[in-house]
């Protein structure tokens, strides 16, 4: 049995590893690039410290394009995918759950690639991560919002909510919600991950774990 069994273990780990840069480089991350890329590796090596491998286990990334994998020899034991998105993607239906929605897309290409790994390896325990992120630009200007990702983004979310408090809290109960009404999910976990400030402005940062478990005969 492995520590990476509970989803607990897993959440904490990544919030070990979401403050293992200090908090001016942080902020500066997840308000100017690819976290989840970032967020990823951290993992990895919170892992690799935390899980104390034996000699035959081994954390990969992109093993079989997964973004994490948890090798025991040459058997997969525990998958993990991860995303990340803005909390202004969450509050609007079309890219969460209508139709084609690009969340809703995403989770189930992540959730095909879990099930069909666990064909050749079907006590693999399979987790989706997610990362929302926000930041305040309610008051940024022209020049700032250059080195930000997305603001016009994150300017109409907070519009649409009301403020940005608002837009973080009802993005946080519409993924939870989304979830929940997933029948492949056995559990979910959720906490802050981060909470900081860059060049002025709020940053927050929500970590989802969504377990997937292993496959049904």
């Amino acid at each position: 049995m492995s520590q990476l069994d509970d989803s607990n273990f897993l959440m904490q780990s990544a919030i070990k590893a979401g403050h293992s840069l200090d908090e001016s480089a942080m902020a500066f991350l997840y308000s100017t690039g690819k976290v989840e890329l970032v967020l990823r590796n951290l993992l990895a090596t919170e892992l690799v410290n935390a899980l104390k491998l034996n000699r035959d286990e081994q954390i990969e990334r992109e093993w079989k394009r997964h973004d994490l994998v948890l090798l025991k020899g040459k058997k997969a034991t525990h998958i993990i995918e991860g995303k990340a998105w803005l909390h202004a993607d969450v509050t609007h239906p079309t890219k969460l759950d209508r139709g084609s929605a690009e969340i809703k897309v995403a989770f189930e290409k992540d959730l095909q690639k879990i099930r069909n790994t666990q064909l050749e390896h079907p006590e693999a325990i399979g987790y989706i991560t997610i990362i929302l992120s926000s930041i305040d630009v309610s008051r940024c200007g022209t020049q700032l919002a250059k080195l930000i990702s997305y603001p016009n983004l994150h300017k109409r979310g907070i519009k649409d909510a009301g403020s940005f408090e608002d837009l973080h809290s009802t993005a946080r109960s519409l993924l939870t919600n989304f979830l929940n009404n997933r029948p492949e999910v056995l559990g979910i976990k959720r906490e802050i991950l981060f909470s900081g400030s860059h060049a002025g402005m709020e940053v927050w940062v929500d970590f989802f774990v969504a377990e997937i478990g292993r496959r049904e005969n």
